[in-house]
């Protein structure tokens, strides 16, 4: 599996950002979710931006929809939501791991992740996600 700096290597259209994250504003989103960003999400936002690729959908979005998910569907605090799909469900990361696996779940089931019985797809990396995501604006 490509490194998340080989697929930005490999991809640089997709990955150029309107708009970077700053050390600071990043640091202040651990704070507020009490989590550590995987090294790659910290990457990508420092370095790339939010481009074409939409691994991360808004980081001020994703602490409001974090925070929603926790409230409402009792959502682990090791997951931050990188975006709310609606009906399509909902992108987790879960911060307990440094690669940073991503889930996409049903958003009804988001807070049963624990248990296992969540209705979901696992991406075993944040770069998976990414690739997947690649692969996924190949298909359009």
């Amino acid at each position: 599996m490509p490194s998340i700096r080989d697929l930005a290597d490999q991809h640089p259209e997709l990955f150029r950002g309107d708009r970077k994250e700053t050390v600071d504003r990043l640091r202040a989103v651990e704070k507020a979710l009490d989590v550590r960003l995987p090294p790659d999400v910290r990457w990508l936002l420092l370095e790339c931006g939010y481009g074409a690729v939409h691994a991360v959908s808004n980081i001020q979005q994703s602490i409001d929809d974090t925070f929603r998910f926790r409230a409402s569907a009792g959502l682990d605090p090791r997951y931050v939501v990188l975006d709310d799909k609606g009906d399509a469900g909902v992108v987790l990361l879960d911060t307990s791991d440094e690669s940073g696996p991503v889930v996409w779940a049903d958003w009804r089931s988001a807070g049963l992740l624990h248990t296992g019985t969540s209705d979901s797809e696992l991406f075993k990396s944040f770069s998976a996600w990414v690739e997947d995501r690649i692969l996924d604006l190949g298909d359009e």
